[in-house]
């Protein structure tokens, strides 16, 4: 037997055991599922800074990673959930209005807005014009029927966040509008 066959048998040798042991642990872990719960989640309470410690180094050590594959799991739950985009977009929107005006968003977005963001989907559902649905979201916006521009105080500001100043609108009359008051036609 040549020195490279030798090797090679070695290296298949280690690579057996390697995967053997995989499995054999992975049966093992499947066994006794319930007795490895217990056993970590008692680590972890009886461990509290050691563990926060090493989340801590592992966030930092993975950071781009784990900020990467959030942003990715983020925007496939937008796409496939329209629940998901419209409370992204509603927090972004009310946010970005707030901050641009030099105050400091205190409440959560959603009692901003005066409900749920499942009655808010209802609510606009109940205003669809023809052909809107939640699948060509993006053809149509939510509108502010008096502008958020319009408001002159943090008081009025919020009370025009409130759900009941949103409407859809499809984006090219949303668009043309811009920061006018033109109200729903349908309500």
């Amino acid at each position: 037997m040549s020195s490279t066959q030798n090797i090679n048998l070695k290296l298949g040798v280690l690579v057996f055991r390697k995967i053997g042991w995989k499995q054999k642990r992975k049966e093992y872990y499947i066994k006794n599922k319930e007795k490895i719960s217990e056993y970590n989640k008692n680590y972890r309470k009886n461990n509290i800074e050691k563990e926060l410690n090493r989340v801590k180094v592992y966030y930092e050590d993975n950071k781009k990673d784990i900020i990467h594959k959030s942003s990715i799991r983020s925007v496939k739950k937008r796409q496939k959930y329209p629940i998901e985009r419209l409370k992204h977009n509603v927090r972004n929107r009310v946010r970005d209005y707030i901050k641009s005006n030099g105050i400091k968003k205190t409440n959560k977005t959603f009692d901003i807005v005066g409900c749920t963001p499942e009655d808010l989907k209802r609510y606009l559902e109940e205003r669809f014009i023809s052909n809107m649905s939640w699948e060509n979201y993006g053809k149509w916006h939510i509108d502010h029927k008096i502008p958020l521009s319009s408001a002159s105080n943090e008081e009025e500001l919020y009370k025009l966040c409130h759900f009941t100043n949103l409407q859809p609108l499809w984006a090219e009359d949303n668009i043309r509008k811009g920061n006018k008051l033109i109200y729903d036609k349908k309500h």
